[in-house]
């Protein structure tokens, strides 16, 4: 007999989205510790796709070229930034919050704390934004054939009568 999914059961597999490991290593000689979130809960994938909507929009106000490699990094950077406890500090424009990235990916830590996330949740990440660019897709190709169904009926004068 199967058991029936309760509210506690939810609650209890929801714990791992608040474990934290430590990512140990040396700068300047001196060890340091950064705290990882390995588990990505979906409402705090949500707000990293949110913040990269935010950041997209930035870029285009500001008219900022990003490389194909910068935009390619622009979600593992995101992804450090929101499960990770580096300070970041407050940059609010697109340029310097791209800076900051490319600063990052600079460094030899960028790859390995990538590497130290588990893979499910990187791909967790990875398919949210697949699904988004999916549906967007959906809805671009609904807009395109009624458009176009639109002007089939224009041009044969069907939705404003004989002129």
């Amino acid at each position: 007999m199967s058991k029936q999914l309760s509210l506690k059961m939810i609650k209890e597999e929801n714990k791992k989205y608040d474990e934290i490991m430590e990512f140990p290593f040396e700068r300047d000689g001196e060890e340091m510790i950064i705290k990882i979130h390995p588990y990505f809960s979906p409402l705090r994938i949500e707000k990293l796709i949110k913040e990269y909507d935010e950041f997209a929009k930035k870029a285009e106000e500001e008219k900022l070229e990003i490389s194909e490699e910068d935009a390619l990094n622009l979600i593992p950077c995101l992804v450090i930034r929101e499960f990770t406890d580096i300070n970041f500090g407050t940059a609010k424009k697109a340029k310097s919050i791209l800076a900051n990235f490319k600063e990052l990916t600079n460094h030899p830590i960028f790859k390995e704390l990538i590497n130290a996330i588990p893979d499910p949740s990187m791909e967790s990440v990875y398919a949210e934004f697949n699904d988004r660019l999916g549906i967007a897709s959906k809805v671009q190709g609904l807009l395109s054939r009624t458009k176009e169904q639109m002007e089939k009926l224009e041009s044969k004068d069907i939705l404003f009568g004989d002129k």
